[in-house]
């Protein structure tokens, strides 16, 4: 994660740039540009702001998805099974919603704390940016922009397909193995 999250914030950075109305004038150019203006301006840093949020929430949503994939693989996995591969699709796809919905408040402080670099109101730390949410927007505004992650979450639960069916067919358990 250490190597790519630069590239995360040179995306979220551009994509906000993006969409930046016609009066204003563009910042960044490319990616690089995004990345060299960032390190002139702040330093290295800049390129991390938000790290420690999104290392606590990846590790928080990883844990939390293979954990409900376990529980639900002790359950599920069975041979008379009518429809196996359609259930697993729905339950990966369920778990894999649910992990990104209970996480989803860290990646929008993450990208809080990125969009704040060069501005007057620059969140330092994580717990500052929530409580300036809280405090100007409310809780809920943590969760805005969630909803994608509903057709977002569907690449999630083919691959969950993928795991559950290969676990089953070639456990160590199994005879085909």
């Amino acid at each position: 994660m250490s190597l790519w999250y630069p590239l995360e914030v040179a995306r979220i950075k551009l994509t906000n740039d993006k969409f930046i109305i016609n009066t204003q004038k563009k910042q960044y150019l490319s990616i690089t540009d995004v990345c060299k203006q960032t390190l002139i301006k702040e330093g290295p840093n800049g390129l991390y702001r938000g790290y420690g949020i999104s290392c606590f929430g990846m590790f928080f949503y990883r844990g939390l998805f293979f954990a409900l994939s376990e529980i639900t693989n002790k359950y599920t996995l069975d041979d008379n099974a009518i429809n196996f591969i359609q259930m697993q699709f729905l339950l990966g796809w369920s778990i894999q919603f649910l992990s990104q919905l209970l996480t989803y408040p860290f990646y929008t402080i993450s990208s809080r704390m990125i969009m704040s670099s060069g501005s007057t109101q620059r969140y330092t730390q994580s717990l500052q940016c929530i409580q300036t949410i809280k405090k100007q927007e409310g809780l809920k505004s943590l969760y805005r922009g969630v909803s994608i992650n509903i057709f977002k979450s569907l690449g999630g639960a083919s691959s969950f397909v993928l795991y559950t069916y290969g676990f089953k067919e070639y456990s160590l358990d199994s005879k085909n193995f």
